[in-house]
């Protein structure tokens, strides 16, 4: 081979090598990630309908904006006493964040082999925390009361739920 005709061909190769190397370009991205403090929330009080005597059906109700019973209204089937609360619960997270809140719809109480219902009731609830990162909100109901409801302490759970939105 001739070595000029090496040399040219090392040239070119070099010159289409430089060429490409001119044409790449690179380019940076960061990666990010917020992690946000845990939301809490904490029961204040449970939703009590108080002592209840059952002269005949009825509905205990207790309004989510008061701790105040109404016993059946006037008809006098149900005689109410004792103390009543709303259930009371209170948050805490990110200062201003965005929230969404569920509340069951119902609770089931029982007392042994025997049950009645409560439907709940909830007054304006929280869509943001406040600018110290908290919120409280109230969960009433409608207690169900059968005519032929068997004596007993009656209990049930319901759950409330709070997520950042």
């Amino acid at each position: 081979m001739n070595m000029r005709f090496v040399k040219a061909l090392v040239a070119v190769s070099a010159i289409a090598m430089g060429a490409n190397a001119a044409q790449a370009a690179t380019a940076s991205a960061d990666a990010k990630a917020v992690i946000l403090a845990p939301i809490t929330i904490v029961k204040a009080s449970d939703l009590d309908f108080g002592t209840i005597a059952v002269n005949g059906a009825g509905v205990v109700s207790i309004p989510a904006t008061s701790n105040t019973a109404d016993c059946d209204g006037a008809s006098g089937d149900l005689i109410c006493s004792g103390t009543t609360t709303r259930a009371a619960f209170n948050v805490t997270g990110i200062n201003n964040a965005a929230v969404a809140v569920t509340v069951d719809s119902a609770v089931q109480l029982n007392s042994g082999a025997n049950s009645m219902s409560a439907s709940l009731t909830t007054g304006t609830l929280p869509t943001a925390l406040s600018a110290t990162g908290t919120a409280s909100f109230f969960v009433g109901g409608d207690l169900t009361v059968a005519a032929t409801q068997a004596a007993g302490s009656y209990v049930g759970d319901f759950d409330v739920t709070v997520v950042y939105n």
